[in-house]
Order: structure tokens, then sequence, then C-alpha cells
């Protein structure tokens, strides 16, 4: 127990040498240590599991939809294909490069179906 004591005792001087040190009032440190734990809280939040960069993110969904969508590989991120039987290295391949883009949150546009804005017309209710 005294051991453990001594230990604490110690590494608390050691901090407040170093407070001492660069002159840092002790009320200053918990402050400077909170904003250290936040800057380290958002940088692993803001980090992203994405392995490409954006120009190669690019690429890669020009090459999905070119050698994959355009074949008849039926997308599992919402995507539309023709209507192919597709092989299975074609199959594996492009199963890989789509695990890739969810990786990197990419997934297609949908289409709701929605006709375009046309002139307003009488209320058909009575």
């Amino acid at each position: 127990k005294q051991w453990y004591q001594r230990r604490v005792r110690g590494s608390f001087n050691s901090l407040s040498f170093c407070l001492r040190l660069f002159n840092i009032p002790v009320k200053m440190s918990k402050f400077l240590v909170l904003i250290l734990l936040v800057t380290i809280f958002v940088l692993v939040l803001g980090s992203s599991d994405c392995p490409l960069k954006k120009k190669k993110l690019s690429k890669r969904i020009k090459k999905y939809r070119k050698k994959c969508l355009s074949k008849g590989f039926k997308s599992s991120v919402g995507c539309t294909s023709v209507d192919k039987k597709t092989g299975k290295k074609l199959q594996r391949k492009c199963q890989k490069l789509e695990t890739i883009l969810k990786k990197c949150d990419f997934s297609c546009p949908v289409d709701g179906g929605w006709s375009d804005y046309s002139d307003w017309t009488d209320c058909s209710a009575e």
C-alpha cells in the first residue's frame, strides 16, 4: 500500500513539475486535457473506413457500372442492372468491387418514378 501511495504521489509530482515547467495553472491543465480528449474523439469518429481516395473511388464506381451492372450483376446497394446471366468469375469480381464501394458509403441514386412537372390542372375531386 505504501509503495502504491508513493507511486501515485510520485506521478502527480511529475505532472506538477511539467505544469510548472511550462507555467500552466492546474485549472488550465484540466481544460487542456479535456480539449485533447475531445480532439482524439473527433479524429477517431471522423476517420473513414474507405480505403480509396476520391479519384480512385470515382474510377472504381465507373468500373463497377461498366463491367458489372451493364453485364447483368445483381446489385445489393440499390443499383439497377440489365437482365443478363453472369458467370461465377464475373460474380466474384463484382462482389469484391461492391464490398469496397460499400465501405466508402456508395449507393446508387433511387428513381422514385415521379414524372416531370406539368401545368396546373383543375382538381378532379368533388
